[in-house]
């Protein structure tokens, strides 16, 4: 990146490596902010449960990492386990994955995703996703994940209000601790 012009950010306190994650600006294009990850699982703790690098996009893809179901989990571990809900733009991209899949990939899709360690994230986020956008396909593909405990906690936690909300609330809003608390539920062992 720096050979073509590209320049890492300068900050106090640099957990790129921890966060495997590198950000890179151009100075003639400030505006433009270019991120590459080696992991979408940034916190080490966390990647402890479920890790989503190049291996996991091509298991999910079975070898095509463009596939729709590759798609769909960047999307979901983006959203999910990446930002904890704090766009509405990035469930854009969830909503538009999941319409790639035919109905006929959603059983195939969800085995994949739960082989993945990604049920709970899947089962909330196109959920929520399915809500926010009053769209049956994200709604329908979440009915193939399982539903247990911590499903319904983080859907009780996740709603479209926790999420519109986020960007301009503070660590002392309902919209931040709820999706704090569904981070916490995050580290719990899933079955």
């Amino acid at each position: 990146m720096e050979e073509i012009g590209y320049n890492r950010p300068t900050k106090a306190w640099d957990n790129s490596d921890r966060d495997m994650e590198y950000k890179f600006t151009h100075p003639q294009h400030p505006i433009v902010l270019i991120e590459l990850h080696g992991n979408l699982v940034h916190y080490p703790s966390l990647r402890r449960r479920t890790s989503f690098g190049l291996s996991e996009l091509l298991e999910a893809g079975e070898g095509d990492g463009e596939a729709p179901i590759a798609l769909l989990a960047t999307a979901i571990v983006h959203a999910s386990l990446g930002h904890k809900f704090d766009k509405l733009q990035i469930l854009v991209d969830v909503l538009q994955a999941a319409r790639q899949l035919k109905t006929d990939d959603y059983d195939k899709a969800a085995n994949i995703l739960i082989t993945l360690r990604l049920g709970l994230e899947c089962a909330v986020c196109l959920s929520v996703v399915g809500e926010l956008f009053d769209d049956e396909t994200a709604r329908a593909l979440a009915m193939h994940f399982r539903s247990g405990a911590l499903v319904k906690v983080g859907r009780s936690l996740i709603t479209p209000d926790s999420i519109v909300q986020a960007p301009s609330n503070t660590k002392l809003s309902s919209s931040w601790r709820r999706r704090k608390t569904f981070r916490l539920l995050q580290y719990l062992p899933q079955s």
